[in-house]
């Protein structure tokens, strides 16, 4: 299973608030029309051209429906374009919306909703761009909104998701950001944030539109239970109920792929993108093509570079562009070909940015003086695509004698022995690798000690559950890579073992 970085974690997290619904029949002044609903189906599809064409006249009435379908593709699009210059333009916008939210009238639901809406999308998009002051000052009004609206309207089921959301959000950030979120009036917890998404999934929708809202929320569910909970079954057995029509939504394609890429399952994950509906008509998620060059490199398939390259030359963001480099300088090491090894690392050394975990340890790998050992990255990959037994194999017996390889090696075997539910076997690699690596500058040792955390976890070793989630956090201060990453799990383990 994939490490969670900050950066990935942030992005990918936040990233679910594109599913949040803009349904349903509030005031006179929010109208849900079948011209509404028919261009909020065109929006999950991606095909905007359509949506804007179908809710036309709608603009033309007094109804603030539309301004939710308008800042909803607003938003999408910044987010998966990563383009500033059009974030600046779009997010000049949403003033005059907010002004036609705030003019409903105040015995209406739709008033904080939409307000706090549009202010949580322009959070996450100013976030992803580094305005993190205009950020969380979004971030806080939202909160206050979302708050108020459920004080107010505790019927109004759309801000619970909403709220829940950005309580999970704030349970699983770092304990160096805690300070700062409860400056900002921020509090909340993973387990109690999930419990409002995972409680309006359980209510009926009351009217059909809302239907869609709660498809939604379970898609969310699915996210939330699988990274911050830490079930990846139970995640999979939502997701097959909730993502049934993901050839033809990318979002539901995105979650359903994701979830089999971090349960076992990645032949799952590379069907799901494989089958995914594409065209000229919709919005580029030139993201699902990244996955699936990860899906297809984890079994060793060199049809990933295909996918990979065409991230590198289609997408004009700036994440993830270092870590596909340096994903296809290893499929060209794994073939022998050290002339196109090194080319693909100078292009890590020079395309996208390092606003990521993941780009940042890419450029990491890049500048390392000598390459990762072959056997040692094919068991690596071949367990993240949860083919344990094959892993196990290549894996082989340890026949290294250098430090940071042996402690590479214990931890590997450590993981694959562990997803192969060896419990036993597993505790012993990973104290080898704690024991080894804890002065080493890799991850080894201090995400050997998080996946004890887990075993003991799983175990009701609460004792040993909680020393080994704080000696991942503190105990190894010369560790550089995905600090943030392991720091996160582990404390999202300590508040589920009540910690």
């Amino acid at each position: 299973m994939n490490l969670h970085k900050k950066g990935k974690r942030y992005v990918s997290l936040f990233f679910f608030t594109l599913l949040l619904p803009f349904t349903g029949l509030g005031a006179a002044q929010f109208s849900f029309t079948p011209a509404c609903a028919a261009g909020l189906s065109y929006i999950h599809q991606l095909r905007f051209a359509e949506a804007r064409t179908v809710i036309a006249a709608e603009r033309k009435a007094e109804n603030t429906a539309p301004l939710l379908l308008d800042d909803y593709m607003d938003f999408i699009q910044v987010f998966l374009n990563e383009n500033n210059e059009e974030y600046q333009r779009l997010y000049a916008l949403t003033a005059a919306r907010i002004r036609q939210f705030e003019a409903l009238s105040e015995a209406s639901p739709w008033r904080l909703y939409g307000r706090g809406e549009i202010r949580l999308h322009w959070g996450l998009a100013a976030l992803k761009f580094g305005s993190y002051w205009t950020a969380f000052s979004l971030f806080r009004s939202a909160w206050s909104d979302f708050q108020e609206n459920v004080r107010r309207h505790p019927q109004f089921i759309l801000s619970q998701k909403s709220l829940g959301l950005l309580e999970a959000a704030v349970g699983s950030i770092p304990q160096s950001y805690k300070g700062f979120a409860s400056m900002l009036g921020f509090s909340g917890s993973i387990v109690g944030g999930l419990a409002r998404v995972e409680r309006v999934c359980r209510s009926k929708p009351t009217e059909p539109a809302l239907h869609l809202f709660h498809h939604e929320a379970s898609l969310l569910a699915c996210w939330l239970r699988l990274h911050l909970l830490q079930d990846p079954q139970g995640a999979w057995s939502m997701v097959l109920s909730a993502c049934s029509q993901y050839q033809q939504y990318p979002f539901a394609c995105f979650i359903r792929a994701n979830v089999a890429m971090n349960s076992g399952r990645n032949d799952e994950a590379i069907q799901t993108l494989q089958s995914r509906t594409v065209g000229s008509n919709k919005q580029a998620f030139w993201y699902l093509d990244f996955m699936l060059g990860q899906a297809l490199m984890h079994k060793l398939d060199t049809t990933a570079e295909f996918y990979l390259r065409r991230y590198l030359v289609r997408f004009k963001g700036q994440n993830y562009l270092k870590r596909a480099a340096r994903d296809l300088a290893w499929m060209a090491l794994l073939k022998g070909d050290k002339e196109w090894y090194n080319k693909y690392l100078s292009l890590v050394r020079t395309m996208g940015q390092e606003h990521t975990d993941e780009d940042r340890q890419a450029l990491r790998d890049a500048w390392q003086k000598y390459p990762p050992d072959v056997r040692l990255l094919k068991a690596r990959l071949l367990c993240d695509g949860g083919y344990y037994a094959q892993a196990l194999l290549v894996l082989g017996s340890n026949s290294y004698t250098q430090v940071p390889e042996q402690t590479e090696y214990h931890y590997r075997r450590g993981r694959i022995l562990h997803e192969l539910k060896r419990w036993p076997e597993a505790e012993i690699a990973y104290l080898q690798a704690i024991n080894q690596g804890r002065n080493l500058e890799r991850y080894f040792a201090a995400n050997a000690a998080l996946q004890l955390g887990l075993i003991y976890e799983t175990q009701k070793r609460v004792v040993e559950a909680a020393q080994y989630f704080n000696l991942a956090i503190s105990g190894f201060p010369e560790n550089k890579e995905y600090r943030n990453g392991i720091e996160q799990k582990a404390r999202a383990g300590l508040q589920r073992i009540g910690r």
